[in-house]
């Protein structure tokens, strides 16, 4: 996930956590998430402002508990799933569709902001200016 969408998460998580709902406010919208279809436009919006969250903790999980599913049944003639309201239609969408488990299992490794070489450029040009800076300066006083 990149540090700008992290960013924009945490704030958010934090502006949202500082003016917390009422108890009937929170029962109206449990209610309201009972419809399948609101669930659904919950994450639509979501992907909007967060699409590599999405991506990972619905899309990515849809692939996977769809090909997990898949081949429990393929072993047993009746399989029960408990599944969130959120992952039945990817779920249905990945099924029967092949699925790179291994690709889902990596976990990428994170990228440095800055090399370092690039980070030891910059301070060799930071320091270079303030030699040239301090040169100027003190052969101008003598």
């Amino acid at each position: 996930m990149p540090l700008l969408h992290k960013a924009k998460l945490i704030c958010a998580l934090i502006l949202g956590g500082i003016s917390l709902p009422s108890s009937e406010h929170v029962k109206e919208e449990m209610n309201e998430t009972d419809n399948l279809d609101t669930v659904s436009s919950l994450i639509q919006k979501m992907s909007v402002k967060y699409p590599t969250l999405i991506e990972t903790i619905v899309n990515e999980r849809d692939q996977y508990m769809s090909s997990m599913l898949l081949s429990v049944a393929s072993e047993h003639n009746s399989v029960v799933a408990v599944v969130g309201k959120g992952h039945l239609q990817g779920i249905t969408k990945h099924w029967q569709q092949p699925v790179a488990i291994r690709e889902l299992l990596l976990i990428p490794s994170a990228k440095p902001i800055i090399s370092t070489r690039t980070m030891l450029s910059i301070i060799g040009v930071a320091v270079t200016g303030v030699v040239i800076a301090l040169g100027v300066r003190y052969s101008g006083s003598k």
